[in-house]
């Protein structure tokens, strides 16, 4: 994340910090990003909000059904040759390149707590060294949590905003955000920049009917971009 904000900065971009509440329209164009105490003019915005979505609901004026699931993550320091990404069916444990292996994770269903918990920590090395015993005697260098968006059928939003020109949301990739982040950030931007993309992404729109029937198809057929 850092090494992308200074790209962006190094390219032009801006980095803004305050709180929105809300858009401000010229009859159906996006106009402006209203802040506490000022107005940013912008003829489009994109929402990517993360499990804070649900809150642009009332900017939008269509549902945003999206819920924060909680997941944690042990960083371990390991002597040996580094693990390739390997996964079990509790667990996963993957080398990055500071050397720190991580293991985890956890789905947990906990509202907004980011907090790490010594229950969770017990269960992922629980699990893991199960799975990999060697790494019971790996040191604990950190233990992490964080809130991953989750739409009520699974699948991310992402799309133009219904009657509100240049406003385009994205959020709701779950597990995969770190996976699906590219893709999804090419298409809000050609979205914001041009109003159309070449991706299929229909069935992500906002605002989209999101019913029993649609969250038990989500569950059974992957997502392809």
């Amino acid at each position: 994340c850092l090494a992308l904000l200074e790209a962006a900065t190094k390219s032009g971009a801006t980095i803004r910090h305050g709180t929105v509440h809300g858009l401000k329209l010229r009859g159906d164009r996006i106009d402006a990003v209203r802040l506490s105490r000022e107005d940013i003019p912008c003829s489009a915005v994109v929402m990517a909000m993360g499990p804070w979505a649900a809150e642009a609901a009332p900017w939008t004026g269509v549902e945003l059904p999206v819920r924060p699931l909680k997941g944690q993550i042990l960083r371990l320091r390991m002597p040996g040759p580094p693990f390739s990404y390997i996964s079990s069916p509790d667990s996963y444990v993957v080398t990055k390149p500071d050397g720190l292996v991580w293991v985890g994770t956890t789905e947990e269903e906990a509202g907004f707590d980011e907090a790490p918990s010594p229950e969770a920590r017990r269960e992922i090395m629980g699990n893991v060294v199960r799975a990999f015993p060697s790494l019971k005697e790996a040191e604990l260098v950190q233990h992490t949590a964080c809130l991953r968006p989750v739409a009520a059928d699974g699948l991310p939003i992402l799309g133009r905003v219904p009657g509100k020109e240049g406003a385009v949301v994205a959020t709701g990739a779950g597990r995969k955000g770190i996976l699906l982040g590219p893709v999804m950030g090419r298409i809000a931007a050609d979205l914001a920049t041009g109003g159309t993309t070449e991706q299929p992404i229909s069935a992500l729109q906002p605002g989209r009917p999101i019913g029993a029937a649609q969250v038990a198809a989500s569950r059974s057929e992957p997502l392809r971009f």
